[in-house]
């Protein structure tokens, strides 16, 4: 369905609706990364640089669950971002959940939430569960020691984080831990940043798409300009992911990718085996980084359609210069 509504309010309210729930979502999605990510970097320096200091430990660990809080926080802030815009005063059951509006009838939230949503709170779960679920998820191939790492420190469990196992062992050279600390750090920054940037570049197509077809129906030139804007978001999105290599290597570089990279002690990039999509995604750091980068593409284009359910059916037909499916995303 490419249409949009045929009442001039309720497709202005739809608009900013759809512009609420992709801004909330990518925000949503950033600090929760962030958050995992000042959780387990804590703890994987202490076990690398001071292997002896439990109380470095324990220190983590109370961040770690301090952060829990923080994670709560952005998820009220999700709901509360969602429900001012989309509320049933300014978006109808109807026009949230129909065709013509913002297609969440036709989105994956049931199979998030059980049940197919109803009003606009079941939309804004559906995000919240989704976004951190999946975050947790895609986090680990770039920090696979995650789980591991927060069951040593005690931290709130995540039941969307795998465990790899592992009693927080270290490398066994506090110079090295240094070094092996630093490179991982730049891995998830590197891979987080790609992800959020090329959602975000997403959600400024849709909109602008969206936008045209809800309050300027017909309009081949609304249409014209959006997608000249979804082209640049698009140059943007190859440009960050043209930095993840060169970031990671930046740090990692100098690090032995077999004897320190892959095996438990220090990342345990070799946990990733059967994770990653394509062959020989782990024979050294450069084959890691590509198979980093495409998951993280990948996952932008899944968590697309929590946030614009309409966007399958709008971009290919409207904004053909920014694809929404990256090759080689198949399951590995």
């Amino acid at each position: 369905m490419l249409d949009g509504l045929g009442d001039a309010a309720a497709a202005k309210n739809a608009t900013k609706c759809q512009q609420a729930i992709g801004k909330a979502g990518v925000a949503f999605l950033a600090a929760r990364l962030k958050q995992l990510d000042a959780c387990t970097g804590g703890v994987f320096k202490c076990i690398q640089t001071k292997p002896n200091d439990p109380a470095c430990i324990a220190k983590a660990g109370a961040k770690c669950t301090a952060l829990a809080t923080a994670a709560a926080a952005a998820r009220a802030k999700l709901l509360a971002a969602v429900a001012a815009k989309c509320g049933a005063s300014l978006v109808s059951p109807e026009n949230l959940m129909g065709a013509t509006g913002l297609g969440y009838g036709s989105s994956d939230c049931e199979a998030v939430l059980g049940d197919e949503p109803q009003k606009v709170a079941d939309v804004a779960e559906c995000v919240a569960q989704r976004y951190a679920c999946s975050a947790s998820d895609i986090y680990a191939t770039a920090a696979p020691r995650a789980g591991e790492l927060r069951r040593i420190a005690g931290a709130p469990g995540d039941s969307c984080l795998p465990d790899y196992g592992g009693g927080g062992e270290d490398v066994g050279d506090v110079a090295q831990g240094k070094a092996l600390a630093a490179c991982t750090a730049a891995i998830s920054k590197a891979a987080s940043g790609l992800l959020t940037k090329k959602l975000a570049s997403f959600t400024k197509c849709v909109d602008k798409v969206f936008a045209c077809v809800q309050t300027k129906s017909g309009d081949a030139a609304c249409l014209a300009k959006a997608d000249a804007a979804c082209a640049k978001e698009k140059a943007k999105i190859v440009a960050a992911g043209n930095k993840v290599g060169p970031a990671i290597d930046k740090k990692c570089a100098g690090l032995d990718f077999d004897r320190e990279l892959l095996p438990q002690p220090g990342a345990n990039l070799g946990a990733l085996a059967a994770r990653l999509r394509g062959t020989g995604a782990l024979a050294d750091l450069g084959s890691y980084e590509r198979a980093l980068r495409l998951d993280h593409e990948c996952a932008a284009d899944d968590l697309l359609r929590a946030i614009a359910p309409r966007a399958a059916d709008l971009l290919p037909a409207f904004a053909p210069s920014l694809p929404i499916t990256t090759a080689g995303c198949a399951t590995p």
